[in-house]
């Protein structure tokens, strides 16, 4: 088990290390106090669910990695429950439909459509 402070005195950070790297849950926390983040990894590389939070404790995004890339499903926030996208990276490209929103719930037309290889491909 490793854990890390802030200057502070506050929790840093705190995981499980094996054979030199990080393996498992990690757990990561704003200077303040708070979750800032909750992560998986598998021999020193992110595998598994991440989830980001704001300071105010509510869900920046949450998503999927594979061998260190963003894979599957991923979901972001403005804040406060307030939908930014949704989509899926394949090998840590955007890849197949993605919807992407402004801060006020309108539909970002510009970004929002399909993706291939992280690259928009039609609307």
């Amino acid at each position: 088990v490793w854990v890390a402070y802030w200057d502070n005195g506050k929790l840093r950070s705190k995981g499980n290390y094996k054979n030199g790297g990080k393996d498992g849950v990690w757990f990561g926390y704003w200077e303040g106090g708070g979750l800032s983040s909750k992560s998986n990894y598998k021999k020193d590389i992110l595998d598994g669910e991440r989830v980001v939070y704001y300071s105010s404790d509510s869900i920046e995004s949450k998503g999927q990695y594979k061998d260190g890339k963003k894979n599957g499903p991923w979901i972001g926030y403005w804040g406060k429950g307030k939908l930014f996208y949704k989509g899926t990276y394949k090998n840590g490209q955007k890849e197949g439909y993605w919807n992407i929103y402004e801060i006020d719930g309108t539909i970002n037309q510009e970004k929002t459509g399909t993706y291939k290889d992280g690259v928009k491909v039609s609307d």
